[in-house]
């Protein structure tokens, strides 16, 4: 991320601070790390064995909403790593109304992996905007588009938990996830991937179920096994998101985390 791209966001937060639309009570740090047996990201495996770093700071402005900026990773374990991503992000919150949220932000991708000398884009910028309504289902909505890529994808989430710290060990709880997305694309890597996906669109689709572990109101783990797949002409489930030669011969793969919150 370059100077000048900081330098913005650094003077946008102390602005926010010097006209008191900060609320410092409502200051929060989280961070965690994820593994994952495989790094699938909108239908696409973008890599094998892969470690995914996060930080975030985030804070209430006023009453109706906050910001928050913050970085994540993906980071292969395997020499198979052209899909390692670094990505800073910045975003906003708003809750015009109960239990209803508003979230846009902008994220700049990085890929150190990626060789110079080879047609590809080792940076690229992410915008992002979406809502979500906490029901005891909870139903989002996201749309991102990049830049660089000229990649635009929406994608549809339902979302619901359930608590069984009353009838087994306090704290436990399953998370189940569903959903369904659409990628549009006409150089989301700077090569001949339209011509090997076989048409510039794709739908996928996915699911999620999670045993997650509360230490305390700060600390949980989770883990869990997830499911995607898509409906592209030639399968956009690759071993590496720069190569579309080798399908895996499984679309299930499994992860586990550590999570902190203050």
């Amino acid at each position: 991320m370059n100077i000048t791209k900081i330098s913005i966001l650094g003077v946008v937060f102390l602005s926010l601070c010097s006209l008191g639309a900060i609320d410092m009570q409502n200051l929060f740090i989280s961070s965690g790390v994820k593994f994952k047996t495989d790094n699938v990201n909108r239908g696409r495996r973008e890599g094998r064995k892969t470690v995914i770093p996060h930080a975030e700071l985030g804070c209430g402005i006023l009453d109706v909403g906050g910001i928050y900026v913050g970085a994540e990773a993906a980071l292969a374990v395997e020499k198979e790593n052209s899909g390692n991503d670094i990505a800073p992000y910045v975003g906003l919150t708003f809750y015009p109304i109960d239990n209803f949220t508003v979230d846009c932000g902008y994220k700049h991708h990085m890929y150190p992996a990626l060789s110079k000398s080879e047609n590809f884009k080792r940076q690229s910028n992410e915008v992002y905007g979406g809502i979500s309504y906490d029901l005891s289902i909870i139903p989002s909505i996201y749309f991102y588009y990049d830049f660089d890529r000229k990649e635009f994808a929406t994608e549809g989430k339902l979302a619901y938990t359930f608590d069984l710290s009353t009838q087994a060990i306090s704290g436990l709880a399953i998370d189940l996830e569903a959903k369904i997305g659409y990628d549009l694309s006409s150089k989301p890597y700077s090569m001949e991937y339209v011509e090997e996906m076989g048409s510039k669109g794709y739908l996928y689709y996915g699911a999620t179920a999670d045993v997650v572990y509360s230490l305390n109101d700060s600390v949980s783990a989770r883990a869990g096994a997830s499911f995607e797949g898509n409906a592209a002409k030639k399968d956009a489930w690759v071993q590496s998101a720069y190569d579309f030669k080798n399908a895996p011969k499984s679309k299930i793969w499994f992860s586990t985390s550590v999570d902190c919150k203050f």
